[in-house]
């Protein structure tokens, strides 16, 4: 039987609480440079939490009719489910305007933003490279600007380094007619080839994912995004690379003076070219691995079964794709988002305010990490007991720790912080603040659960 420790307990058990003498390192960490988004709509604390693809209109697949998801209600469930921006790359604003124009209406109602695919303007479908000039920018912004939940334009997914070209001119295009017009705010999206950073852990993939990074970096993007499933193979392994390349997306991303946030594998399957389908517990591992190296943001992919799965995906598995199926209605994996996300809005405006400055590997790891890594970090002396990754941040000078238990299996992790004194220690877990007062104490994770510490 599985043993849950409530957040209050877990806080009272702390081992070995005795005072530490000072190390005569007050541990303050001084100022640091953040790097945020400008992404339309949100403040400098919500954390942007998307998802690939959205609800769909109404279709015909095997000679049945799927009902539109494009609904109110469905919308509601995604806003409930904490996730706040949709990529859509199945409905075109130049082939069907009206779609879009509801789905745009329809989200705004439950504060869902939404980056919006126009053909007219920049087309990658069908092995196209079709840029227009930057009038038919100016005239696709103008349209849909009005749509106070518009994003920006879709630009491409996982483009190749032969396309970077291509994709730097509609880049650019954007750039020019944001500054001529006065939209700012308004952004675009682009992501990563999954590619060139999914085959291995060895040395000359690591050298071509950099390569791959550098170039993407040097068409001038606003953030960086990634899609790299690592939950795939055997039962409760993952991939080898994945923390190699959460490292280099961190550390290029700040040599550029950007954030980065990356997709979670929100199914399996059928959706992933044979990954396995995620538990809870592997979803949140997956998600808290990444703000722990830094993350700004994360999308779920997929967040909407997409129409064309409906031909292939037998009727007994479409809950294992996405947050929501084919009919608007609510996947397992949904309740898992949910519950990763009500955590991560419980600690957002911490973690988008505060530099990352590196992690500590405690334990046994499920992957390998062959960067740099610290022992210590501010007011933090140590971490011991089970395996853990932390993710050190800068928060306004005071010490930031993300705290996650690195295990896809153990839902006892046991780890235990220990400090340069007696300090007051702000303590978010499953969306509930408390604040400690100690020296030393002992955090209860389940399996890739993730606990914030601001120590005061």
């Amino acid at each position: 039987m599985k043993r849950i420790i409530s957040f209050t307990l877990a806080l009272l058990i702390a081992l070995g609480a005795t005072m530490l003498v000072g190390c005569g390192d007050s541990g303050d960490l001084g100022e640091s440079t953040v790097y945020k988004y400008n992404f339309r709509g949100y403040d400098g604390d919500t954390m942007p939490i998307g998802g690939f693809i959205g609800p769909a209109p109404e279709y015909q697949a095997e000679g049945y009719t799927i009902s539109t998801t494009i609904t109110d209600s469905v919308y509601k469930k995604i806003a409930d489910c904490g996730v706040n921006f949709i990529i859509d790359q199945r409905n075109d604003y130049f082939e069907t305007p009206d779609v879009v124009k509801q789905m745009l209406t329809l989200s705004k109602n439950h504060g869902v933003n939404y980056f919006v695919k126009d053909t007219s303007a920049v087309n990658f479908d069908n092995n196209q490279e079709y840029v227009a000039e930057k009038e038919a920018f100016k005239t696709s912004l103008q349209k849909l600007y009005e749509y106070e939940n518009f994003l920006g334009l879709y630009v491409r997914d996982e483009p190749t380094v032969e396309l970077f070209s291509t994709v730097k001119k509609a880049i650019d295009n954007i750039k020019e007619v944001k500054q001529e017009l006065g939209y700012d705010d308004l952004s675009y999206y682009v992501n990563m080839n999954n590619q060139y950073g999914n085959l291995s852990s060895d040395k000359t993939n690591k050298v071509q994912w950099q390569s791959y990074i550098d170039g993407f970096g040097n068409m001038g993007v606003d953030y960086y995004m990634f899609d790299i499933y690592p939950v795939a193979g055997l039962e409760n392994t993952v991939g080898a690379y994945w923390f190699n390349a959460l490292g280099q997306m961190n550390d290029s991303a700040k040599s550029k003076g950007v954030p980065w946030l990356g997709y979670a594998q929100a199914g399996g399957s059928y959706g992933f070219l044979g990954n396995r389908v995620v538990n809870e517990y592997e979803l949140c591992w997956n998600v808290n691995t990444m703000l722990a190296f830094g993350a700004k943001g994360i999308a779920y992919y997929f967040l909407c079964m997409p129409p064309e799965y409906s031909l292939s995906v037998p009727e007994d598995r479409i809950n294992e794709i996405g947050l929501i199926n084919k009919y608007g209605a609510t996947t397992p994996i949904y309740y898992y988002a949910q519950k990763i996300n009500k955590n991560i809005q419980a600690m957002d405006n911490i973690l988008m305010n505060a530099s990352h400055e590196g992690v500590i590997i405690n334990g046994e790891s499920p992957c390998l990490y062959t960067g740099e890594t610290l022992t210590s970090f501010g007011k933090l002396k140590s971490v011991s007991g089970d395996s853990a990754l932390v993710g050190c941040f800068n928060y306004k000078g005071q010490t930031a720790l993300l705290v996650v238990n690195n295990s896809l299996t153990d839902h006892r992790g046991e780890i235990t912080l220990s400090f340069n004194g007696k300090h007051t220690h702000q303590v978010i877990q499953r969306a509930v603040s408390a604040e400690i007062t100690e020296s030393e104490f002992t955090l209860h994770l389940e399996a890739g659960e993730s606990a914030l510490i601001l120590v005061k």
